[in-house]
């Protein structure tokens, strides 16, 4: 199902984010309020950021939300995705969004493309950058831990030990990095990305979240 299901554009807002789930949803409303964008009251005030849901649901949610009485009191509209294990095909599944839901088309990522008084973009986790690589939100997480001493080292040879001495599997490796750092915390221990930027897990001063800013940034221009 959609994210957008009983949505809308609140009154006022003049940017909204769509992004893919609920996690990543909570990531980026978390960094829009923490003190490294501070220094714009606009990333607090003027941005909404909602869940368009799973990736098969962007052009409908694209279309449904550009439907919206408020829509056209849009300055930007910005779509935030993992790149998974194939960036180029997320990247060409953004695009065709863009295009079947008649909307501006940026032509890669984090680069924008007006038409008709709008602003379109989109950028890809983790590395968010204009030359997207494979990964997700959890492999971003990782690299963004507050704790500046995190065991990421010991995390990533322990869950190797268990590949090769008990022949255990991780099919999604990213999520299982995160959430055992996670585990062997009082404060994170069973909590979501979501929960967890909310207790202070990630650090939003990192330079891994510069292309971030910078593209969000330009966004608001």
């Amino acid at each position: 199902m959609s994210g957008t299901e009983n949505r809308s554009i609140k009154k006022g807002m003049q940017h909204l984010i769509l992004c893919e789930g609920k996690d990543e949803c909570l990531f980026m409303i978390y960094y829009l309020n923490s003190q490294a964008l501070s220094y714009n009251k606009q990333y607090s005030e003027t941005v909404q950021v909602e869940d368009f849901g799973g990736n098969e649901d962007l052009c409908n949610a694209l279309k449904s939300w550009s439907n919206d009485p408020n829509f056209l009191e849009l300055k930007s509209l910005v779509v935030v995705r993992d790149a998974e294990k194939n960036a180029q095909a997320a990247v060409d599944s953004i695009i065709n969004a863009f295009k079947n839901a008649d909307l501006p088309v940026p032509p890669r990522s984090n680069e924008f493309k007006t038409g008709n008084g709008l602003k379109t973009g989109f950028f890809l986790f983790p590395k968010c950058s204009s030359e997207p690589v494979n990964g997700t939100l959890e492999d971003l997480c990782f690299s963004i831990l507050m704790e500046k001493e995190a065991p990421i080292s010991e995390i990533e040879t322990f869950l190797s030990d268990l590949q090769t001495h008990k022949n255990r599997t991780f099919p999604r490796p990213f999520k299982t990095k995160l959430h055992t750092y996670f585990s062997i915390t009082d404060k994170f221990v069973s909590l979501k990305i979501g929960e967890a930027a909310k207790a202070g897990a990630f650090d939003w001063s990192s330079p891994e979240l510069e292309p971030i800013r910078i593209f969000l940034d330009e966004m608001l221009q």
